[in-house]
């Protein structure tokens, strides 16, 4: 079955991406992937705005084919082109604050100061995200290409305060 764009029939299932329920009656994102449990395939649902940001090539050719009345269709396939064009930004998952002074940064093999602002790495394979690390703030131009993660890291990241989005704004600006 391909992947489909579809209203939720319970307010039971979460986002893959930022792990907030999806309300009942809100169009979602169903990603299709193999049962890890067993034969068939699981569906994996998403909010639109958090499938175009983390599953882009599938949300876009799913919102190209759907006739469903999608709202802010346009920034939807803004976002789902820039994960396009820049192939490593479907893999910032989340803003937090480092709780040790142990990781290493995935682009300049530096460590990432205890406490300070990281951005935590995901890869999807076969639809199940798997950790693959941290990049420091001040690397994410190189590493992704691009600073237009501010939003994305907004909606994911619920244990930052306002003071930590402000100082986010200003590293990726």
């Amino acid at each position: 079955m391909p992947d489909v764009i579809e209203a939720a029939s319970s307010g039971r299932a979460k986002c893959r991406a930022c792990q907030q329920k999806i309300a009942k009656g809100e169009l979602r994102f169903g990603a299709k992937v193999p049962n890890p449990f067993g034969d068939g395939e699981a569906t994996h649902y998403y909010h639109l705005i958090c499938a175009a940001d983390r599953r882009p090539e599938s949300f876009r050719e799913t919102l190209a084919a759907t006739e469903l009345e999608v709202p802010d269709r346009t920034e939807l396939e803004r976002v789902s082109q820039l994960g396009i064009d820049h192939r490593r930004l479907p893999r910032a998952a989340r803003a937090e604050r480092a709780s040790s002074g142990r990781a290493q940064c995935r682009h300049c093999k530096e460590p990432i100061g205890k406490g300070d602002l990281r951005i935590a790495l995901e890869y999807i394979e076969d639809g199940m995200a798997s950790g693959g690390g941290f990049i420091h703030l001040g690397c994410a131009q190189e590493y992704f290409g691009t600073t237009e993660l501010r939003g994305r890291l907004e909606r994911t990241s619920p244990k930052l305060e306002a003071a930590d989005f402000e100082e986010l704004a200003k590293v990726l600006t």
